[in-house]
């Protein structure tokens, strides 16, 4: 049961920044406020970090029980 939450829960997150991001760039650009994904050191190591730690996350979670 916990697989199909964990799923439903990357699967929509996935969904929304794939929308989100471009969405909000453009709206930006459009209100004359300069975007761009030029990252410093913490916003790249946090960002690292939440992928590191969500991948463990889905590993656990589908590892067969014994």
């Amino acid at each position: 049961m916990q697989d199909i939450s964990l799923g439903v829960t990357m699967g929509s997150a996935t969904q929304i920044s794939m929308f989100v991001v471009p969405l909000s760039v453009f709206v930006a650009w459009i209100m004359g406020i300069r975007m761009d994904s030029d990252f410093n050191l913490l916003e790249t190591r946090c960002l690292s970090f939440t992928i590191i730690i969500t991948m463990f996350t889905l590993q656990v979670c589908t590892m067969p029980s014994i």
